[in-house]
């Protein structure tokens, strides 16, 4: 039997459509709480949405889905930005320790992929 293989149809990275690129954001720090939460795993979950009733243009109408739904999540990203952020750690030499946040200002963006599972 041959072994089932994983392929990437798509991937794609998503910033804020207006705060973010306006001016820099302090880093989220994390609680001791949140840390401990790093090594669980994560709940993946999918969205369904109903097709839209106006398909304006039958041919073009996946094309023009997605972008709106990437601009959505876009416009989203402006009042959750900590979610287009990436976990960062930094040294701390007084008192020596480190910090681990959620660095928003150099970020690609929030991670959307397609897999295919043949």
């Amino acid at each position: 039997m041959a072994t089932p293989t994983v392929r990437l149809i798509s991937e794609c990275f998503y910033q804020t459509k207006v705060h973010f690129r306006k001016r820099p954001r302090s880093p989220v720090t994390s609680t001791p709480w949140d840390l401990a939460m790093l090594s669980v795993n994560y709940i993946q979950k999918g969205l369904l949405f109903s097709k839209p009733p106006d398909v304006d243009d039958p041919q073009n109408f996946m094309a023009t889905l997605l972008d709106r739904l990437k601009d959505s999540l876009a416009l989203t990203l402006d009042h959750f930005y900590p979610l287009a952020g990436r976990l960062a750690t930094k040294k701390e030499d007084s008192p020596p320790s480190y910090v681990v946040f959620v660095d928003c200002n150099n970020s690609p963006g929030a991670n959307s992929s397609t897999q295919l599972q043949t």
